[in-house]
């Protein structure tokens, strides 16, 4: 059967598909409505958490924080209980967490420091300066994520570790950045202490440790976005009114 002898094997598999497909909806036609509400979220929303409560989002009890459709951001979801109120002392621990990072763009730019040092040298301004123009008066996150080399700090270092020193040029580069013109809503600091090395084999001649640096980025999630609940920035926006607190005692 040369010249298409394997047409019928083409044609096998997508009957297959199909079946498996076909047999896959009718065992979800037979399930309750929780659970075919928890699949279809998970499909039209694959990166958020699926809500225990039906109308938590609505009342801004905790709820996942959620963006415009389509848009992927970091955010966090959790539900407390039993009042399932963040500022209800009562309240218990959450007992789900979920957290994502942000996705990054392609914008952004990386700048390095002098061994135990946090002070920006001449490059890192000069990047930082062409950077500014890109990101100042942006609505998106911008990410500041320090690092540091595995050298051992000198004894008279003012910290304690790798942590310290590089959340510490995180926060110099943040306020670099602000004096430049970013709003600092806009900003997030985080570090990797010196668990993230941008590369294991350095080189003496090299000026720089690449590993004792900062990473700038912006992230396609927006700043608006992490202010309040939903129910506050859709009633900001003038979409609808927030829902009044309950009476205390109540």
């Amino acid at each position: 059967m040369a010249g298409g002898g394997g047409a019928w094997k083409v044609a096998y598999a997508d009957f297959v598909t199909a079946m498996m497909a076909f047999f896959m909806v009718m065992w979800l036609v037979g399930q309750k409505e929780d659970l075919k509400e928890a699949v279809a979220h998970h499909f039209n929303h694959p990166f958020e958490a699926f809500p225990e409560e039906p109308n938590d989002d609505a009342t801004g009890a905790g709820g996942p924080r959620s963006g415009k459709a389509g848009k992927k951001h970091s955010g966090f979801a959790h539900r407390l209980s039993p009042t399932n109120s963040p500022t209800d002392p009562e309240a218990r621990k959450p007992k789900m967490l979920t957290m994502r990072e942000g996705q990054r763009t392609g914008i952004g730019t990386l700048i390095f420091f002098n061994h135990a040092s946090t002070k920006l040298n001449d490059e890192a301004e000069e990047r930082l300066n062409l950077l500014l123009p890109r990101i100042k008066g942006m609505p998106q996150k911008i990410e500041i994520r320090g690092h540091a080399s595995r050298r051992p700090l000198p004894a008279a270092s003012e910290f304690d570790d790798a942590w310290q020193l590089s959340y510490a040029r995180a926060l110099a580069t943040m306020k670099y950045l602000e004096e430049g013109g970013v709003s600092l809503e806009n900003m997030r600091l985080s570090q990797g202490g010196s668990y993230e090395p941008y590369t294991t084999q350095v080189k003496e001649e090299q000026k720089y440790d690449p590993n004792d640096r900062v990473e700038i980025m912006m992230l396609s999630e927006f700043a608006n976005d992490f202010k309040g609940t939903s129910a506050e920035r859709a009633a900001e926006a003038g979409e609808e009114k927030p829902p009044a607190a309950a009476p205390a005692g109540h």
